[in-house]
């Protein structure tokens, strides 16, 4: 069959900001856009799903002249889609609304091919036989994308950053660097050229995701254009990278094999033992299901063209069942390493100048699998090799005992003990995490903390009052003996004592028990700055304060009692009860108009009115 004339492919994406038109446009036929301009470009939309969705193969392509009598298609697999965050009504010119749509590789989408969301892949099929320039555009809805984009022979790599907002006034800007430790260049589109069929039909590319910048790489579009009559096919066959030992489950199909191969292949063919198996002859595979008697067989592909052949290395298949973990199945056969110790740590007692912390860190894999974490090269699509998901149990035991319990709560891969743990008597005691992955649990080193005594009495380090509330908060540098922080004859503002004090134990920062706030209720509201003096107040090693004197100011803020009624229609602002720190801004309920019903402060705090019918207090 003759060659056709050039095919393009528009991937319309979606666009947010048009509401009543969430697609982005597709081009007239008579409008001419590309690097080779071409019209009649076939549009693809992902927002409808008129055509295949982000996972799919197209209906039969019109060519550049109206002509579908090849019967080409397109396979693709993104994992979503989007636009390069140009609004579709700000645009006119033919090439800014070609790459303006886009589908796209986000880690966190759908998967694409064969479960891996961070690769896309094109194959134009049906291909009448000759040589082909491939054009691959390239634009994204960020900046500072990286992307690896190579014919699906891997005959060649560009290594590029992605475009952002191609707009009227933008340009087609080819980015050409090959060497895969040089600057990678800032284009929005690669070319490929002379690329073969080879009695094939077909001609292809992937784009795969390198870097954190972004969400993802996204292509908007595809344009294929003949370059020459039919040629026999040169390149020998290499291997770039071999098929890795894995691990699967009894009775499931949770592993793939794959290879990368160099060249363009006319066949592969996966053999189990040395036996070809039947139907494996694709670029990966997958056991369909795993049988007991796999376990320890020998899976290798032998790849083939008109020049030579290639026979991968032998990875080995290791067989385990799911078991119940935790009440979660999960794969049998788990290795966890801690790659980073819990260390010593000291604190002085009562918390003063800050805690202790605890930290691990490990990795997880299975026995028989080699393929730990992503495959080095996410072509040829092979899902991401299985990580079993690590768990954390941090225990404790006293100074000298080897028996440990474990610490409620302290679940995560990294631990600070309460404040309140910091006292003379836990001087010496020992922590470990318990790191679990799979039916895999492995004890940490242990870490001793190092309680210091505290010789030094407590600071206030300051106080505020919200203007005209009874309600002063005063802070200290560390954590505080109950009895004598609320006794009230240690403490006077004004000169003036006062009539409670009351030791704040709920606010938003003593999720490790802090224990240093102070709210002193006066007879008088507090309209000016004002002084503080306290003395007789003990922090939790015994150490009292003698009389000191500090100073106080007054917030801007209005405090407003929980139910009142504002006396403006405006918005109020709402005190957490002690001065120390505010809520912010609040806006009235508007089930109650007029009413405050936001409310920090501790219940001991709240008015009465806190608990009226109807109105919510939230800590």
């Amino acid at each position: 069959m003759a060659q056709p004339s050039q095919f393009g492919v528009q991937f319309q994406g979606r666009d947010g900001s048009v509401t009543a038109n969430p697609g982005t446009p597709a081009l007239l036929q008579s409008q001419i856009a590309g690097v080779v301009p071409q019209g009649n470009w076939n549009p693809i939309d992902n927002w409808y799903s008129f055509t295949p969705a982000a996972n799919g193969t197209s209906g039969v392509l019109w060519d550049s002249n109206l002509v579908s009598t090849a019967g080409v298609t397109l396979t693709f697999y993104a994992s979503d889609s989007w636009y390069d965050d140009v609004a579709s009504s700000s645009i006119t010119n033919a090439n800014a609304i070609l790459l303006n749509g886009i589908i796209k590789s986000n880690p966190g989408g759908t998967p694409g091919l064969n479960g891996n969301p961070g690769v896309e892949y094109f194959q134009f099929n049906n291909v009448p036989e000759g040589q082909y320039d491939l054009y691959v555009y390239t634009t994204m809805n960020g900046d500072g994308v990286w992307a690896d984009v190579a014919d699906n022979d891997n005959l060649t790599t560009y290594y590029i950053k992605e475009w952002h907002q191609f707009t009227d006034t933008s340009s087609l800007v080819q980015a050409t660097n090959t060497n895969p430790n040089g600057t990678r260049d800032t284009g929005n589109y690669v070319k490929f050229s002379s690329l073969g069929t080879y009695g094939r039909g077909t001609i292809g590319a992937h784009v795969t995701r390198r870097g954190t910048a972004g969400d993802g790489t996204g292509v908007p579009a595809l344009e294929l254009v003949p370059a020459g009559a039919a040629q026999a096919n040169t390149t020998p066959l290499s291997i770039l990278v071999q098929p890795v030992n894995r691990r699967g489950a009894n009775g499931y199909s949770n592993v793939t094999f794959s290879a990368i191969i160099k060249g363009p292949v006319s066949s592969y063919q996966w053999s189990k033992n040395g036996t070809p198996i039947p139907g494996a002859t694709d670029v990966f595979y997958q056991p369909a299901p795993i049988a007991s008697g796999d376990n320890g067989a020998q899976i290798s592909l032998k790849a083939m063209n008109n020049v030579n052949s290639v026979t991968t290395s032998n990875a080995v298949l290791t067989v385990g069942q799911y078991i119940t973990n935790n009440n979660v199945g999960v794969l049998d056969g788990g290795i966890v390493t801690i790659t980073q110790q819990p260390q010593n740590a000291s604190a002085i007692a009562g918390g003063r100048g800050g805690g202790a912390s605890f930290s691990v860190a490990a990795t997880s894999g299975f026995i028989g699998d080699a393929s730990i974490g992503p495959p080095p090269v996410t072509y040829p699509f092979a899902a991401a090799a299985p990580v079993p998901p690590i768990s954390y149990q941090w225990q404790s035991a006293p100074k000298g005992s080897s028996s440990f319990t474990p610490i409620t709560g302290a679940t995560s891969a990294s631990f600070i003990p309460p404040v309140s743990s910091l006292i003379s008597a836990n001087d010496g005691t020992q922590y470990r995490a318990a790191v679990t992955a799979s039916d895999a649990t492995v004890n940490s080193s242990v870490a001793v903390l190092t309680v210091i005594p505290n010789t030094n009495p407590p600071v206030a380090s300051g106080a505020l009052v919200l203007n005209g509330s009874t309600q002063v908060g005063v802070t200290f540098d560390e954590a505080l003996d109950p009895v004598t922080a609320q006794t009230a004859s240690n403490y006077k503002v004004n000169g003036v004592p006062v009539l409670a004090a009351i030791l704040r134990t709920n606010v938003a920062n003593e999720l490790t028990s802090e224990q240093n706030l102070v709210a002193l209720i006066t007879a008088a509201p507090i309209t000016a700055n004002f002084t503080v003096t306290h003395s007789g107040v003990k922090d939790t090693s015994g150490n009292a304060t003698i009389q000191t004197t500090i100073n106080g100011t007054v917030s801007g803020l209005t405090f407003a009692e929980i139910g009142s009624t504002l006396t403006s229609a405006g918005v109020t602002a709402v005190g957490d009860g002690t001065g120390t720190t505010t809520s912010g801004v609040v806006a009235p309920d508007p089930q109650l108009p007029g009413v405050v019903t936001n409310c920090v402060m501790v219940p001991s705090m709240c008015s009465p009115k806190a608990t009226t019918t109807g109105i919510t207090r939230t800590a």
